[in-house]
């Protein structure tokens, strides 16, 4: 029919592929749109990022920031609460 990846994308065309983008690079855009929208929906529900997780874990774990293990952590306060 040949059809462009402009002229497909401007008539929101699903059935028919484009002449100038195979459809292995079709399918490839087509999983980062998937992608970015499922990140997107996750963000607006509150999930935060890798990053933001791993920083909030990271402050709910105390002895990792001062340098010790955790049963020494609790041992500790164990002692000062006695």
């Amino acid at each position: 029919m040949g059809i462009t990846a402009e002229i497909r994308t401007a008539l929101k065309l699903r059935t028919i592929g484009a002449i100038d983008k195979p459809a292995e690079q079709r399918a490839a855009e087509r999983r980062e749109q998937q992608r970015l929208a499922k990140e997107q929906k996750r963000r607006a529900a509150g999930i935060p990022t890798l990053a933001e997780a791993r920083a909030a874990r990271a402050r709910k774990q105390p002895w990792v920031e001062a340098g010790i293990p955790r049963s020494t952590w609790y041992r500790r306060r164990q002692r000062e609460a006695a």
